[in-house]
């Protein structure tokens, strides 16, 4: 086989010898889900009793009718209405404001910003979970769903990367058993890669027989679409006793510089049967409270629309944490309507006293790359 061939087929692993020995023990999970290309915060928690809000907005301004109201203040995207079953529970918390000083509005530049923690002058080449979690070599840390994430790259953490798990199994795992049965001896570390990763694939057969018993490969309750199978495939590795500390997923198609209100809508509506249909299922599996969803992008939009029916690359969003542990509610304040920074948006919350936050409440991590001094950890989970 050319040399090309096998680094696209182990690409995507990096497994200790020691992970194959780990046991199934119940260990709590962060999954991360990246809203890519810039989430329009001031249309997904909506301010709607500022007269500025419709104001700037004259044509994506959510009606008044339509909206999912929090209080008398706030409410949120009608597409998000199946995330109410969490809300009543006090299990969804929406951090507002969220950004950090110098606003830079580049995707590429922003998001390296986002996933090391770093500064807005600063140049880091390691994500802020790869500088946070201790090193195991007893465990697989984190699965990634899709492309590689950013947040792990770096450090010395064992992760294993797939687009599906179905897939995964199907097709990936034979080419590599074939390979690895050819390896000779002068392939010392090609055998022992391809080895590690095979017997990781023992841990998997539960998952196998489940997506084999569920038949079609249609997303049923999660949605027909790419997001929400690996959503679907997140719960079924939670449910089967091999969560890993992270896991990352990625939806698609947020920089909405024109279309907005339907392009949006349906984004946000994929996003919150997905999650719907995640938080029943793990809460019927028992493993709800051990789980943490938190949602990030690399940044907001403009305050105001543009006259493509869109809004540009702006600055402060807010995100979403949901888990049976998390403490419900409106945290943090929403930036002001009426006090604009070159047309955007000013962060009331750095974006790092969430990374804080998940750091000391949900990891009990004494120790962290985050300066909880300037970025103090926010009130968001219980104590298990």
């Amino acid at each position: 086989m050319h040399r090309r061939n096998f680094l696209s087929l182990i690409a995507g692993f990096a497994v200790s010898p020691a992970a194959i020995a780990k046991s199934n023990a119940r260990k709590q999970c962060l999954l991360l889900i990246e809203l890519q290309g810039g989430n329009d915060g001031l249309n997904t928690v909506i301010p709607f009793a500022d007269k500025a809000y419709s104001t700037l907005r004259p044509t994506l301004a959510i009606k008044n009718d339509k909206l999912w109201k929090l209080d008398e203040k706030t409410a949120l995207h009608p597409s998000l209405h199946k995330l109410n079953d969490c809300w009543q529970a006090d299990q969804l918390a929406i951090v507002q404001g969220l950004g950090y000083e110098n606003p830079n509005r580049s995707h590429f530049r922003s998001h390296d910003i986002w996933t090391s923690a770093s500064e807005f002058d600063q140049r880091k080449d390691s994500g802020w979970l790869a500088d946070t979690l201790p090193e195991e070599n007893s465990t697989v840390q984190a699965v990634i769903y899709g492309n590689r994430s950013s947040v792990l790259q770096g450090g010395e953490l064992n992760y294993i990367s797939m687009h599906r798990t179905r897939e995964f199994l199907s097709a990936k795992l034979p080419k590599l058993q074939a390979l690895e049965s050819n390896a000779n001896n002068s392939q010392r570390h090609v055998h022992s890669v391809l080895k590690n990763t095979l017997a990781y694939q023992q841990r998997l057969r539960a998952v196998a027989k489940s997506l084999e018993a569920k038949g079609p490969d249609d997303g049923g309750e999660f949605g027909n679409n790419l997001f929400a199978k690996q959503l679907q495939d997140a719960a079924l590795l939670i449910s089967s006793g091999l969560a890993p500390s992270v896991i990352t997923l990625h939806l698609k198609g947020f920089d909405t510089h024109a279309n907005q209100i339907e392009r949006q809508g349906k984004l946000l509506e994929n996003l919150s049967t997905a999650l719907a249909a995640f938080r029943a299922q793990l809460i019927q599996n028992g493993h709800w409270d051990d789980t943490l969803v938190v949602t990030w992008s690399e940044f907001g939009r403009r305050a105001g629309e543009n006259a493509s029916g869109g809004t540009d690359h702006g600055t402060a969003a807010p995100q979403f944490v949901l888990g049976g542990r998390v403490k419900g509610g409106l945290h943090g304040q929403q930036p002001s309507l009426s006090e604009l920074q070159n047309d955007d948006l000013v962060h009331t919350v750095d974006f790092r006293q969430l990374y804080a936050s998940l750091a000391e409440q949900w990891w009990t991590l004494a120790d962290s790359s985050i300066n909880k001094k300037r970025y103090p950890a926010l009130d968001l989970v219980k104590s298990a």
